[in-house]
């Protein structure tokens, strides 16, 4: 139970991790976009 606790934490930090790395590819898109 708590193994499988501490594996549902980590998945849900990298989830997390991935979402922000996604944010700031759209971010920067739109930035070069705008200058373009």
């Amino acid at each position: 139970m708590f193994l499988y606790y501490q594996k549902s934490t980590f998945y849900h930090q990298m989830h997390k991790f991935y979402f922000i790395v996604y944010l700031r590819m759209v971010f920067i898109n739109v930035v070069y976009f705008l200058i373009n």
